[in-house]
């Protein structure tokens, strides 16, 4: 697990990606999660490969951790919750994510404008050079240097708070 977040934090890729998402399905304890060699790596090291010292690449983009793993030994008991049915079936208690928003998005196929057409062409913002089509030459652009935070636009998401074991249920998600 260590060694593929490291080599993950060095992609090439990341220059023209707009994010990372990261998904740890594994085991854990407080801080630690357990690969597949059972060795185990401390979660804030993790973190830190995709950091901005660790991964340039991904300076100002967000990196999302999503991890399903236990995070100590603590068992939630959970609470009761009653769930009104109008047909007497059980039902989802929630209705499908962003549901109520899908009488705004519409697919528009007429228009052949998206992001991959409009900016396919443009110029990296890590580069040094760009090419002037007007004047038909490379031109140096002036790079000004600027500190930014090291742990900036950092998510994680997980499936369970410290201390307590992560409950899996197939049915209803985990918990």
């Amino acid at each position: 697990m260590w060694i593929t977040i490291q080599k993950f934090a060095e992609r090439e890729e990341h220059l023209k990606c707009d994010s990372a998402i990261v998904v740890v399905m594994s085991h854990g304890v407080f801080d630690h999660l357990l690969g597949v060699d059972e060795m185990p790596v401390n979660f804030h090291s993790f973190v830190s490969c995709l950091n901005s010292k660790n991964a340039p690449k991904l300076i100002g983009k967000p990196k999302i951790f999503i991890v399903q793993a236990c995070r100590g030994e603590n068992f939630d008991a959970g609470v009761e919750h009653t769930i009104e049915s109008q047909d007497g079936v059980d039902g989802p208690s929630f209705p499908p994510l962003f549901s109520i928003f899908s009488k705004y998005i519409k697919p528009n196929n007429n228009n052949p404008l998206n992001a991959s057409s409009v900016f396919q062409n443009a110029p990296s913002p890590n580069s040094q050079n760009y090419f002037n089509e007007s004047q038909g030459q490379r031109v140096q652009k002036r790079l000004k240097i600027e500190k930014v935070p090291t742990f900036a636009d950092i998510l994680i998401a997980s499936a369970t708070t410290s201390y307590n074991v992560s409950w899996r249920n197939s049915a209803t998600g985990t918990w």
